[in-house]
C-alpha cells in the first residue's frame, strides 16, 4: 500500500493516475478516485476495433509511459511502473494508469518489454497485428526518448517467460515465442 500511495501522492497532479481520497493504514486500504472508461486490454483485443484505432491507443500508451518515467526520474535512476499489463490501463478521454504496488527503481526497458509481452500474450495471442503494435509502441517511445531502450528482444523474451507462473496452461506457446523473439526479434 505504501508504495502505491507514494506513487499516487506524488504523481496524481501531473500524470493520468487516480487521486487518493482516503488512506486507511490500519486496514491497508487506499480509496481512490473512480475512473470511468473501458479497460485497454478489451479494446486492443476487440476484433471490431480497427488497427488504426489500436495503433493510436498504443502511441498514447507509449506517451503515458514516457511521462511516467520522466516524472519519477532522478539524476541517474528511473522509477518504473512494474506490473505492465494492458488490464492496468483505462481509456476514457485519455489513457489512465492504475495499480502501482509493484512500482520500483529499474530500467525503462523492463516496462516497455513488459507491456509488449502483455500485448503479445493476450487473446488473440502472437498474431501479426500484435507484433506490429509492439513495434509501433517501441518506436513511439524511442522517438520520445532515444537511447533508453536497450536489448529489447531479450527483455521481451524474459517477460514472456515470467508470465508462465501466472499462465501455466500457456507455457508451451510462451516458451516458443520467447525463444523466437530472442532469436529473431519482433519480425513476424
Amino acid at each position: 500500500m505504501f508504495n502505491e500511495y507514494n506513487i499516487l501522492k506524488e504523481g496524481a497532479s501531473k500524470l493520468n493516475i487516480p487521486t487518493i481520497l482516503e488512506k486507511d493504514e490500519e486496514n491497508n486500504v487506499l480509496i481512490m478516485s473512480y475512473i470511468t472508461g473501458e479497460n485497454l486490454c478489451d479494446i486492443i483485443n476487440d476484433e471490431k476495433t480497427t488497427f488504426d484505432e489500436k495503433n493510436r491507443l498504443i502511441i498514447l500508451l507509449s506517451n503515458w509511459f514516457f511521462n511516467f518515467h520522466n516524472h519519477f526520474k532522478t539524476e541517474d535512476q528511473f522509477q518504473i511502473r512494474g506490473d505492465c499489463n494492458l488490464r492496468n490501463f483505462i481509456l476514457s478521454d485519455r489513457i489512465w494508469g492504475v495499480d502501482f504496488e509493484e512500482s520500483r527503481l529499474g530500467m525503462v526497458v523492463e516496462d516497455i518489454a513488459g507491456m509488449c509481452s502483455s500485448i503479445l500474450s493476450t487473446d488473440p495471442m502472437f498474431n501479426s497485428e500484435k507484433f506490429k503494435l509492439c513495434k509501433n509502441f517501441i518506436d513511439s517511445y524511442t522517438n520520445l526518448a532515444p537511447g533508453r531502450i536497450l536489448k529489447i528482444n531479450d527483455e521481451i523474451a524474459y517477460a514472456l517467460l515470467e508470465k508462465i507462473q501466472f499462465r501455466p496452461d500457456k507455457e508451451e506457446i510462451l516458451r516458443k515465442y520467447s525463444k523466437l523473439i530472442r532469436e529473431k526479434g519482433l519480425n513476424f
